[in-house]
């Protein structure tokens, strides 16, 4: 799959979640430092990985967007604050 060598090629650790946090595609470096398979992260919450960094910084990131777009926003749009 062209994508994924493309995702792979990247050097530093990329999740793709969605707004609850569910793993949707991890690259390769994202998989070593989490110590995981490609399959084994698929589908956890990030929550389950942040035991250290970078997730745990992570996890704290989606707790903001997640308060942000649920805060009347309907819908998980978030707001322009500029």
């Amino acid at each position: 799959m062209e994508w994924r060598q493309t995702f792979n090629a990247i050097d530093f650790p990329v999740l793709i979640i969605d707004l609850d946090g569910a793993i949707k595609r991890s690259n390769e470096a994202a998989e070593l430092i989490a110590g995981l398979a490609a399959e084994q992260i698929t589908g956890k919450r990030l929550t389950e990985i942040a035991t250290h960094e970078p997730w745990k910084k992570a996890a704290d990131l989606l707790e903001v967007v997640q308060q942000q777009s649920f805060a009347g926003f309907g819908g998980g749009y978030l707001r322009d604050n500029g």
